[in-house]
Parts: C-alpha cells; sequence; structure tokens
C-alpha cells in the first residue's frame, strides 16, 4: 500500500488558505514551531503537544552485541535517541 505524503509547502499552502495568511508567513510560523521543538529537545526538555503527542529523549543503555558478518563482539555503547509517543486520539486516526 503506497501512503501519501504531505509536505511543509503543503501545510504552508493550507494554513495560508485558512488564515489569509500568505504562504511564505505560514512557512516561516512552521519554521519557527520546529525550531521551537528542537530547542527544547537540545535542553533536554520533554514537549508535550495537548491531543498530538510527546517528544522524549530516551537514552539507551550501552550492551555488547554480535557483528553479524564476523560473530565477534562488539560493545554497542550508550546514545541518546529522540522518540515521539502520539497521543491517543492520534493513535486512534490510524487504526
Amino acid at each position: 500500500m503506497k501512503v501519501a505524503k504531505v509536505t511543509k509547502k503543503d501545510l504552508g499552502q493550507t494554513m495560508a488558505d485558512k488564515y489569509q495568511l500568505t504562504k511564505k508567513q505560514s512557512i516561516e510560523m512552521i519554521d519557527w514551531l520546529f525550531e521551537e521543538i528542537k530547542g527544547q529537545m537540545k535542553k533536554r526538555v520533554e514537549v508535550n503537544i495537548k491531543d498530538f503527542g510527546k517528544f522524549k529523549i530516551r537514552e539507551s543503555k550501552a550492551r555488547v552485541g554480535i557483528n553479524p558478518l564476523t560473530k565477534a563482539s562488539i560493545n554497542i555503547p550508550a546514545k541518546k535517541k529522540v522518540k515521539f509517543y502520539p497521543a491517543k486520539a492520534v493513535k486512534e486516526l490510524v487504526v
């Protein structure tokens, strides 16, 4: 099944049409929102958007893995990952 895609330009045009903005203004607002979310994530702050979801930083623990080609043990270091947890309302839309 092919999944449809929506780009930032598409969102900008929809927002411009709905709120009588120029496409440039709406894209600037979208850019600002994403920069704000990224800035909060950089400060290690959880971003919670009601009825949409949460962006959290998760840390994976260091562990020992196996190289599938050589079968040798390798150390996999701990690292931080950004995880998105959709709100219940969003989850229900895709069921």
